[in-house]
């Protein structure tokens, strides 16, 4: 993940966490639309927060792609080749 995606959803989870807060607690959160102001340990909490969702995630794909190769059904479409039809 490159570093500007990694920058803008750092952004919105800093923002989604504003807004929980602003809901839960009746009071306002800083929350400026300039989220490159924040403080560089702001940023790097929000940043790690990111990777860890999308290292959890990655995870979870690769258990359910592995789960997916070992089912029984799935060995007929291993096993297959695919030969173009003779006209």
């Amino acid at each position: 993940m490159d570093t500007i995606t990694i920058e803008r959803l750092a952004a919105a989870v800093h923002k989604a966490y504003c807004v929980e807060y602003e809901r839960q607690n009746g009071e306002s959160y800083w929350r400026d639309e300039e989220y490159c102001e924040l403080d560089e340990a702001t940023k790097e909490f929000d940043r790690a927060t990111v990777k860890a969702v999308f290292k959890e995630y990655n995870e979870i794909l690769s258990e359910e792609r592995e789960a997916l190769r070992n089912h029984p059904s799935y060995a007929r479409f291993r096993n297959t080749k695919t030969e173009p039809k003779k006209g």
